[in-house]
Parts: structure tokens; sequence; C-alpha cells
């Protein structure tokens, strides 16, 4: 080869970079008086805990999504859907560039609904879930709002001292392995039943404001991990629900011990255990 054949072959450049799914990820239920957030991301691997750095165009349905129905973006892109009538809705993605197959969480369907209730980050209001929590710290930052639609309006639906149903469920996801689907300690104070698999369910007593915000301040959870929480109450008669929402629990720190010698030979095996540690100190 010549010299400018030998160039040529070296900037010849295959990205590395690929897309191989996109994930939808999006409540379980919104309000007719709002939108529903929507998060798209492209997905560098399976387990979608690394996105695409490619530039990515995707065509959404159904109608209705604000900015368009089609949105080109690289990693990860929120956009919002709007339903002025009750009902379910199914949205996914029906062309994509480039293309790859596509994936809902929980599934592809949204429902839509005259009143309800819905949790956020009292901190950051316009996030679109809940944060991230220490394991023992107080719950204040979960917020839960009761509206319904006054006229293509979202107003209070409750306000004042009320005993709302709370559930919770220890949930093994593909983004959050490490989530045991076992609970193991009591959430809000609400005692885990059986086994600590499944839903487990309870009453708290909230008080909600003229806007119909009320919080989970002065409950903790003692265990770190993700959980799926919802709550519901009857109103005139009438289930309202939030749908379910993702929890995450972190650990304050880990604490670290070993049964190795000191010195220790090298090569000669030894135990590591690791502990999450709560932000009171509590294993």
């Amino acid at each position: 080869q010549t010299r400018a054949q030998i160039l040529a072959d070296i900037n010849k450049v295959t990205p590395c970079s690929t897309v191989a799914k996109y994930q939808i990820v999006h409540p379980q239920q919104a309000l007719t008086c709002s939108t529903a957030p929507v998060t798209i991301k492209a997905c560098a691997n399976d387990n979608c805990t690394e996105l695409s750095d490619l530039p990515t165009t995707v065509s959404l349905s159904p109608t209705g999504w604000g900015g368009g129905d089609q949105v080109t973006f690289i990693g990860s892109t929120q956009v919002d859907l709007a339903q002025t009538t009750a009902g379910t809705t199914t949205i996914g993605i029906v062309s994509a560039t480039p293309d790859a197959p596509v994936e809902c969480n929980p599934d592809c369907n949204i429902e839509f609904v005259n009143a309800g209730f819905e949790f956020f980050d009292r901190l950051n209001t316009s996030s679109t879930g809940l944060p991230s929590i220490i394991a023992e710290n107080d719950l204040n930052r979960v917020g839960i709002r009761a509206l319904q639609n006054e006229n293509g309006v979202c107003g209070p639906l409750l306000s004042g001292n009320q005993t709302i149903n709370l559930n919770y469920d220890c949930v093994t996801t593909s983004d959050a392995p490490y989530s045991p689907n076992q609970c193991r300690r009591d959430f809000a104070d609400i005692a885990i039943t059986n086994s600590g698999a499944g839903i487990n369910s309870g009453t708290v007593n909230v008080s909600f404001n003229n806007q119909g915000e009320a919080s989970l301040a002065g409950f903790s959870y003692a265990d770190s991990g993700r959980l799926a929480i919802s709550v519901d109450a009857v109103v005139d008669g009438v289930t309202i629900d939030s749908g379910s929402a993702t929890l995450d629990r972190v650990p304050a720190s880990l604490s670290l011990a070993a049964n190795a010698n000191d010195p220790h030979i090298a090569g000669d095996p030894f135990e590591l255990s690791i502990t999450a540690i709560g932000a009171n100190g509590s294993a």
C-alpha cells in the first residue's frame, strides 16, 4: 500500500456506539387537566444502563405530543402527552432512526383520569419522578397531590386532614437488579404482610393544603432498594387512585469488613462483607 492508502484506511472509522433498543418510561396514570411526562431513552445496551451518543429521531404515537410527534435527541429526552378525554391511551414509537426494538416501562398504556392522586418531589416540583432518599431519612420530600379536572384546569380534590390507603411493594427491575423483590422493613409505619413479597397495604393520615397537596413527612423507611408505591381513597363514593410511582432508597454509607490476616499472604482467599448503613447508623 502507498502512504495515501494507509492514511485512508486509518481514517475509515466505524462508530462503536449503537442503539440497542428504545425505552419508553411513563406514569401509569395522568390527569386530563394536565399532561403525562414521558421519557424516551436510546439505550446503548440491553439493560439500558448506558445511553447511546448517536443522534436519534423517533416518530411517536398517538398525536398530541408537546412540541410535535417527531423528536430528535441524543441519549434521552422528555416529552409531554396531553389527552383531554378520560380513558386508556396506548403510546409507542411508529418509526425510528436508527431502527431498534421498543420497550415500554411498565407497559405502553397510560390511564388518563378526570380525578386522581399523583406523587411529586416537594423540593423539585418540575421533576417528573421522585428523588432517591437515604434510608432512615424522613420522607418529607415525597409529596402527594389530590387533583380533579375543573373545566380543563386542575383543581384540588381534597383538603384538610384525610385518611388514605398507602400501598408499597419492593421490586427488582432491569435497571435496579440490586433491589430485592421482598420487603424486610416496614414502610411509613405500615407493617409488611406475610413474607414481605408482593403488595403491602395500610392507612396513613395526611393533611392536604388548599392546593390539594400533602406529604409523607414524619414517616421513614429503614432499608435500601426500589419500591413501587401508590395511594387510593374513596371520595364521594368513588375510588380514586394514583397509579404506581417508583421510589429509590439508598444507603447513607457502606461498611466494609474482612477476615484477612495482617499481613495477608498474596493469593490466599479471604471473605469481604459489605453492609449498607442508614442515616441513623443502623445496618
